[in-house]
């Protein structure tokens, strides 16, 4: 009787495909999801920093007036101010424009004198020449004034702020109490002792 050989099956070479597939499947998600990632990172940095540059620069514009030096800041020299009742001080950065309330407002008036225009005439001319587009503050009254002088004083302020508003000073204005600066980083030694005085502080554009 013949005797029949059985030869053992050969396994496909195919077999393998669907492996190797799933491997090489794996590995592109691996890659996928750590670029994927990478770029995450990348992206939550540069957020960051630009977070950080405007916080700075947040920062700058309010401590521009904290470096106001009301009380002892240098003498400045402007050709424009020719009035010798305006006492000019500051900067490069800042000018301080002072004169007392008496030369600008009859008593207990908080209408302009008529030949008070000229003196804010001046004072306009040069702020727009030197700070164009800058910030103006308006201060009226004195370090130690009551409730009532400095109400009134207030009032002087915002006659000054709509003078100069009309007069081609378009800036950003606001009107203050000299004692509120002197609580805020002022001093005593203050120029024109404690008459009532209007500071016209304008501060370059930052």
């Amino acid at each position: 009787m013949a005797e029949i050989e059985v030869q053992p099956k050969k396994q496909s070479s195919t077999s393998f495909l669907p492996w190797l597939l799933l491997a090489l499947g794996v590995i592109a998600l691996v890659y996928f999801l750590t670029r994927n990632g990478d770029n995450e990172e990348a992206a939550t940095a540069a957020t960051t920093d630009t977070t950080t540059y405007s916080s700075t620069s947040d920062n700058a514009a309010r401590s521009g007036w904290d470096g106001v030096d009301y009380d002892n800041a240098p003498s400045a020299s402007y050709s424009e101010v020719r009035n010798n009742n305006i006492d000019v001080r500051g900067t490069d950065n800042y000018a301080i424009y002072r004169i007392k309330e008496n030369d600008l407002f009859d008593n207990d008036q908080a209408t302009l004198k008529a030949d008070a225009q000229e003196s804010l005439r001046e004072i306009a001319q040069s702020i727009n020449t030197r700070f164009s587009n800058g910030q103006v503050r308006v201060y009226s009254g004195n370090a130690q004034a009551d409730n009532a002088s400095s109400q009134h004083s207030q009032q002087r302020a915002e006659a000054i702020k709509s003078w100069l508003n009309q007069n081609g000073l378009s800036t950003n204005i606001t009107t203050h109490s000299i004692s509120e600066r002197n609580s805020t980083g002022g001093n005593n030694n203050n120029l024109l002792g404690n008459d009532n005085r209007i500071e016209i502080v304008a501060m370059r554009a930052q």
